[in-house]
């Protein structure tokens, strides 16, 4: 498993619960934002586009398989801009920065038959049909402290279950992040940084 903790959101599970039931319809663009300032030399250092790479696994984990269609970023890459076009033909947008100040987390999902929109930092995620009529509006209880200890669980149960790791991952569905999982990540973080460079 590799750290991507963001699966185990409240927000995150209930969107991939509705996506997987079907409820907006065939998913047709999305946006997911990760903006929150910092100024710590290590993270300046390496860039947005890696230390921020939770919302690329989110996308991936949401809408799947996906390529780099365009990227930019600043000078300092201390904001970036990722264009996805998923396997799906679904397309998908990743805001990362550094910037901002009041600190924005989240996504929204646009699909045929309605919208999924998910507050990560205040834990709130709106099922919404195409009349803008709200068929969810559901608070999560957990923490990022109660995340990690999520995901920390599922790996120790992973190790402790290997001869049966298939079996059971089927029948409670995979949520940790696969190595193969997160070199997807990787692939599309090595393509964002590519077109940023050619730019």
């Amino acid at each position: 498993m590799v750290g991507y903790n963001l699966r185990f959101h409240f927000c995150v599970k209930k969107a991939k619960e509705w996506l997987e039931e079907g409820l907006i319809g065939k998913p047709l663009w999305a946006r997911f934002t990760c903006a929150q300032f910092n100024d710590k030399p290590d993270y300046l250092r390496d860039g947005v586009i890696l230390n921020w790479s939770h919302e690329l696994d989110l996308a991936l984990y949401l809408l799947g398989g996906a390529r780099v269609v365009a990227a930019a970023a600043s000078g300092l890459e201390d904001t970036s801009d990722i264009i996805l076009r998923h396997d799906n033909h679904c397309q998908s947008a990743v805001h990362l920065d550094y910037v901002t100040r009041l600190e924005r987390r989240g996504f929204i999902i646009v699909g045929t038959d309605g919208c999924i929109d998910g507050d990560l930092v205040n834990r709130q995620v709106i099922l919404r049909n195409n009349l803008a009529d709200i068929k969810e509006n559901l608070g999560g209880r957990d923490s990022w402290d109660g995340n990690y200890l999520d995901e920390a669980r599922e790996f120790l149960y992973r190790l402790d279950n290997m001869k049966e790791q298939m079996v059971c991952m089927e029948r409670r569905g995979i949520i940790g992040c696969t190595a193969e999982d997160s070199t997807q990540v990787v692939d599309i973080c090595l393509q964002a940084k590519e077109y940023v460079r050619g730019s």
